[in-house]
């Protein structure tokens, strides 16, 4: 019985020795790379980072473009409503027009007032949907930033081609987005 206690108290030993060399190769190769400025390392560099980021990645990916989606949405209804207030007579939404009063309807004080009210609600919705738009782009603004911001203590090479990486999924993206407003705009 001692003897296995001695045999696996060696073993225990010889192991974190061997962990301990490893450790000291494992440096000196990178000490080594990062000298060479080697390529192909930070490409499988970055791609590890990116890696072992995939949750976080996806998740402010998803949220930028949610972000992005909404604000081009808002963005380009406040521009079909702007063409709609512009004709003449202007085409107003059912949710901006106001009810009829009954007994009111034909009389011409009424129609001034309604004509005014309504082109007042579409500003008002205009000015809403620029607003939410505004919104929404500084939330894409922010993500950007504070997701790049996590890997500043990185490597300044790494840390470029991340960003280039990041810029090309976001690129992707939004062009989905305008896809898809594009397949949606004619509400």
């Amino acid at each position: 019985m001692l003897a296995i206690k001695q045999e696996l108290h060696d073993i225990k030993t010889s192991i974190s020795e061997i962990s301990k060399k490893m450790e000291k190769i494992t440096l000196n190769t990178t000490t080594q790379r990062d000298t060479d400025s080697n390529e192909p390392y930070r490409d499988s560099e970055v791609s590890r980072i990116k890696e072992l980021n995939r949750k976080e990645w996806s998740i402010a990916l998803n949220e930028r473009k949610f972000a992005f989606f909404s604000a081009l949405r808002n963005e380009e209804k406040a521009v079909i409503f702007e063409e709609f207030l512009s004709k003449e007579p202007p085409l107003i939404p059912r949710h901006c027009c106001e009810k009829d009063i009954k007994g009111w309807q034909d009389s011409t004080e009424w129609k001034s007032l309604k004509g005014s009210r309504e082109k007042a609600n579409m500003e008002h919705e205009i000015n809403k949907m620029k607003t939410f738009a505004e919104t929404h782009r500084k939330k894409v603004e922010h993500i950007d930033e504070t997701f790049l911001n996590r890997f500043s203590h990185l490597d300044e090479n790494i840390v470029k081609n991340l960003k280039s990486i990041w810029k090309k999924d976001t690129a992707t993206e939004e062009q989905i987005s305008r896809d898809l407003w594009q397949k949606r705009k004619s509400f």
